[in-house]
């Protein structure tokens, strides 16, 4: 009886990997029953029990080695190994059966990474947008990520930065764009290269993408410094001072062509609480009036260098409902009057007393701001 129990013991340890409490157990009454055996009965009858002991013993001293681990790894245990693998793959590999091969990365978004990549096809240099590990299994995200690809594949302007396509393959998303190379307009805020004749010749190219996008009916909701881009060698002598293909505008992840401001992957108001519309920070219905807005907060800070509203997150949205900045002269005097005054109707409280893009354009071609530095 007791070899049946001691081989049982054996088999269920060795098949079915019992724990290690189990084997400690297996090992001292294997130990206990063994050495009893040698004491009580002959060398000879004791040798079936001491063969088994050895056999328990070097189970029992395997199995801690990862070649046995390996082996007697229960199904859901290589399961969820596999699946960890899966999750920590590179970008690289994540777009390995794609037709690009990344070369570098070159940003990094609140949710998704942009990177220099070659379209194997036929070469061409393209940038590659891929959702962050965190977000992949996101569905809204998802759904908002190609949405954004969606309406800037409709879009074909020379001031929009474009898109070539998009697709899944698997868990894998991307959206394959033209690569822009140069300095987005925060740059050069930041860096003071900009004088008010450069500061009117960027805002009219943006102006122009934008009237773009509204004729189709699509709202971008996140005009900023950081979606402007300036290609490199955009800036030259002479009138105008910028190229006309130079300045991009892109982003185009919340644009949409419904009025509602809440299209989002955390129930919170999307955009930039810097330069989002009193309306739009209110999550009250919004149209082309709520771009017009960001738009003129984007010129403010052109003109001036500085932010029209600054705090904390909750001190900025008191500010865009309830407060009206000093004006663009009173921090520069040297700010034309004209520039002054649209700047000013352009961040209006009252959306219907902003003027239209049409207005922003004639007022940026005024005759007198002609030769201004």
């Amino acid at each position: 009886m007791i070899w049946v129990l001691l081989g049982i013991a054996v088999l269920t340890s060795i098949f079915v990997r019992a724990p290690g409490r189990m084997n400690a157990v297996i090992l001292v009454l294997s130990l206990l029953l063994g050495t009893g055996l040698v004491f009580v009965n002959s060398l000879g009858r004791t040798t079936a029990p001491l063969i088994l002991f050895t056999v328990v013993l070097s189970q029992l001293v395997i199995a801690g080695s990862p070649l046995v681990q390996k082996i007697y790894a229960v199904p859901h245990l290589r399961k969820l190994r596999a699946q960890a693998r899966n999750k920590v793959s590179s970008a690289l590999g994540m777009v390995e059966t794609l037709d690009y091969e990344i070369l570098e990365k070159v940003g990094s978004g609140g949710m998704a990474n942009v990177y220099r990549a070659r379209r194997r096809s036929d070469d061409q240099i393209v940038a590659l947008k891929l959702p962050m590990e965190q977000y992949v299994t996101d569905l809204e995200f998802i759904r908002r990520f190609h949405h954004e690809a969606e309406i800037a594949r409709r879009l074909d302007h020379r001031n929009i930065v474009k898109t070539f396509e998009h697709g899944t393959l698997g868990i894998k998303h991307f959206i394959a764009m033209e690569f822009t190379e140069g300095r987005s307009l925060e740059g050069y805020i930041k860096t003071g290269d900009l004088d008010t004749e450069l500061s009117i010749d960027v805002m009219q190219f943006v102006v122009n993408a934008l009237q773009h996008i509204h004729s189709f009916g699509f709202i971008h909701r996140d005009i900023k410094p950081t979606n402007i881009m300036i290609l490199r060698g955009g800036i030259q002598t002479g009138r105008p001072r910028v190229r006309p293909d130079a300045v991009k505008l892109m982003d185009f992840g919340i644009a949409s062509r419904r009025v509602l401001s809440r299209l989002t992957t955390t129930d919170v108001r999307v955009g930039t609480p810097i330069y989002m519309s009193p309306e739009q920070v209110r999550g009250l219905e919004i149209d082309h009036h709520s771009d017009i807005y960001s738009l003129g907060l984007v010129f403010y800070e052109m003109l001036t260098g500085q932010m029209a509203f600054q705090g904390g997150y909750e001190a900025i949205i008191h500010q865009q409902i309830f407060q009206t900045p000093p004006s663009p002269h009173q921090l520069n005097p040297a700010i034309p009057q004209v520039l002054d005054q649209l700047v000013m109707c352009m961040i209006a409280k009252n959306p219907t007393e902003r003027p239209t893009l049409d207005e922003v354009s004639e007022s940026l071609r005024r005759k007198d701001l002609e030769g201004i530095s």
